[in-house]
């Protein structure tokens, strides 16, 4: 078993320095199809259609590994000792989220209020400041945590090299610097297990920040490249899942389960042996199990939460006390939640390290804890979504709504070889166009093409194959059953072909058609699917689909009617001159995009408002907000009995009152200025068994 010591050193800050850098802070993500998240696409969509093929679990080894924590200097009475460590997750969407949050992990903090931390059990009864720096006193102490443990998702869209220097290295130096200007702590162990986002990865970026470098070879090499492990961190595991002994006879069962229940062989076989160390003599071990995905959320057990209890060794089950995760963007901590084989247990979820939130939902077991709470959290989502400064601003939006108003304007403007009679404008322009203008025979084309599109739908929403399962598919296979419905469409491309009409005016149909199905069809059907078993009811579906499907109408709507009259003067005026018929040709589509430009993306906030409120895709369509004002981070203290050697576990959930704005990190105007607020939300202790 590897040792590494851990010295737990008293300092305070030094002064900071009276002119602080800038920082080239972006914000988070925009994930209403924003610049990063399409350069990042690729990743996720081979991950979807090729998610086992390639398993980087197959090259670990994993380790035995010891801390070697030392007491804090906190514990003052004789007949105990206190240990602590820091637990986050779900940290590189917002560069500035992530330099907030990590401003105060980075070291001590104290309580600036009536409360005493010192003792074993604290009350807490309301929120209190919390205050960077060194305590005077232990009453209000809290230390800096001896190691930091990363719950997963450590960048957005995707954990690749680029994403994990912009918005989790590079703001957390930052922070390092800017809170430590002068005298450094020691550097302190890095944890961490992978989430869905760095599996985009391949894990590739998720190896190269947490897991241990290679020992030099016998010729130096030198290494140009930016380091992805932040400044006073150093990595000291071999995989992406570990189990960690802890003072006070606790063990941290940390899981690379991916989505859910997927333990690879190797990894099964590694607990199976760890287990084996819970019955000791010298006593039994109590068992603290953190997944990439949280057992417990919105007050329903996880649909996986069988399966992965099938998988872990009953011993570890049976020691387990506190179950906690990340994933899901709010805090929430649960008592007493049923798992199978365990009985009850503490179950927690915070993934507020940077992420954009993900508003919570009532229903099931209510939360002791809930931050933000229910109304908070659907007021922030609602008021981003209902705001059209906001919605205008979403570029990706804004490139979708001038491809909307191209395809649909430049196909619903000249339908009719004739121009149009003069005198009857008003009834051409906001007459119903006929988006398939085409052959009897041929209509059932366009319902193969919507049948595509609802099949490729459900196809990713499938969920994924076991690891075996996996395993026995061909590539072949796997492939053609994502690209049959591409393949179906071009198919259907072609039989449109036919008849009278030249290639040009089959292209605009098609694109018309493909419009109308998804605004009308596909996207009403989605949001349908997305809404959770428990809320789903007839008059549920029928509005949420019914007010879908009349905002895609009224998409249509605009820009058939802009289009056409752009179209009508000209038509009258223009001449059969070459630059005339350009014109006649380019303005109506323009016209109609530039109007889409700006009126998609409020009608698009509007559809996703109401999908919210009815409850289908809730952390999904609240990541399009991109709330990042909410911050959290756990402090636990771990105190040991020196009599007993059994310890309890006391859980300080810290979060960000005040973050330091995109603005000041640009241009910061004095140190002060980059200091976060912050202040104590939650307190809970979890006993022994």
């Amino acid at each position: 078993m590897t040792m590494y010591p851990v010295e737990q050193q008293r300092y305070r800050p030094s002064s900071l320095a009276s002119s602080p850098p800038s920082f080239p802070a972006q914000g988070p993500v925009d994930w209403a199809l924003g610049k990063v998240l399409i350069e990042t696409a690729l990743k996720p969509l081979l991950y979807s259609v090729l998610p086992d093929r390639v398993d980087p679990r197959d090259w670990m080894r994993p380790k035995d590994f010891d801390l070697k924590l030392a007491p804090s200097p906190t514990s003052v009475e004789q007949d105990h000792e206190d240990y602590w460590f820091d637990f986050v997750a779900d940290t590189g969407d917002s560069d500035v989220g992530a330099y907030s949050i990590s401003y105060l992990f980075h070291g001590d903090l104290r309580v600036d209020g009536p409360l005493d931390i010192s003792s074993s059990r604290p009350q807490f009864e309301r929120p209190l400041a919390v205050v960077a720096g060194a305590a005077e006193s232990v009453a209000s102490a809290l230390p800096r945590g001896q190691f930091l443990y990363v719950g997963g998702d450590t960048a957005y869209p995707v954990a690749e090299t680029k994403q994990l220097l912009e918005r989790f290295v590079r703001p957390m130096n930052h922070a390092w610097e800017q809170r430590f200007p002068e005298a450094k702590p020691h550097p302190r162990p890095l944890l961490g297990i992978p989430g869905n986002h760095d599996w985009y990865d391949n894990l590739d970026g998720f190896g190269r920040a947490f897991r241990q470098p290679a020992p030099a070879g016998p010729t130096p090499s030198v290494d140009t490249s930016e380091p992805l492990q932040p400044r006073g961190y150093q990595a000291v595991q071999e995989a992406s899942y570990f189990v960690l002994p802890l003072p006070g006879k606790w063990q941290l069962w940390a899981l690379d389960a991916r989505d859910g229940a997927d333990l690879d062989h190797r990894q099964r076989a590694y607990l199976h042996e760890q287990a084996k160390s819970l019955s000791a003599t010298d006593g039994d071990r109590d068992v603290l199990l953190a997944t990439p995905n949280p057992a417990f959320v919105n007050g329903l057990p996880a649909d996986w939460l069988g399966d992965l209890c099938k998988l872990l060794p009953p011993a570890t089950l049976e020691r387990l006390t506190l179950w906690f995760s990340g994933d899901t963007h709010h805090y929430a901590r649960y008592q007493q939640v049923p798992v199978p084989r365990a009985g009850s247990i503490t179950s927690l979820v915070s993934g507020l390290g940077g992420a954009a939130l993900h508003s919570p939902l009532a229903g099931g077991k209510p939360a002791e804890v809930l931050y933000p709470s229910v109304s908070d959290g659907a007021a922030a989502v609602l008021r981003r979504l209902l705001s059209p400064w906001y919605m205008i601003q979403r570029r990706g939006l804004n490139l979708l709504g001038l491809v909307l108003g191209v395809c649909l304007g430049a196909s619903s403007f000249a339908r009719a070889n004739a121009p149009p009679v003069v005198g009857s404008e008003v009834a051409q322009v906001f007459s119903v166009p006929n988006p398939v203008d085409v052959q009897p025979e041929q209509r059932a084309v366009w319902l193969a093409t919507f049948a595509a599109i609802v099949w490729l739908a459900f196809k990713l929403k499938k969920a994924k194959p076991s690891e075996k399962e996996a395993r026995k598919q061909s590539i072949g296979r796997r492939l053609l059953g994502f690209a049959a419905p591409v393949l179906l469409l071009g198919f259907a491309l072609v039989l449109a072909a036919q008849g009278e009409r030249s290639f040009g005016r089959v292209l605009l149909d098609f694109s018309f058609a493909l419009a109308t199905f998804a605004l009308l069809g596909v996207i009403p059907l989605l949001f349908a699917i997305g809404l959770p078993k428990p809320l789903r009811s007839f008059p549920r579906v029928t509005s949420l689909v019914l007010v879908a499907a009349l905002l895609g109408a009224l998409t249509i709507a605009g820009s058939v009617v802009v289009a056409r009259a752009a179209a009508l003067p000209l038509h009258v005026v223009c001449s059969s001159s070459s630059p005339c018929l350009v014109a006649a040709a380019l303005v109506p589509p323009l016209a109609a995009a530039a109007v889409q430009f700006c009126v998609f993306p409020v009608l698009a906030g509007s559809a996703l408002a109401f999908a919210f409120w009815c409850g289908t895709q809730r952390a999904f369509v609240s990541s399009f907000a991109s709330v990042d004002r909410y911050l959290a981070f756990i402090r636990f203290r771990l105190r040991v009995d020196k009599l007993t050697g059994r310890g309890s576990l006391t859980g300080f959930v810290i979060s960000v009152s005040q973050a330091v704005s995109r603005e000041t990190l640009r241009t910061p105007k004095s140190s002060a200025e980059l200091e976060p607020r912050a202040e104590l939300i939650d307190i809970f202790t979890v006993e022994p068994r």
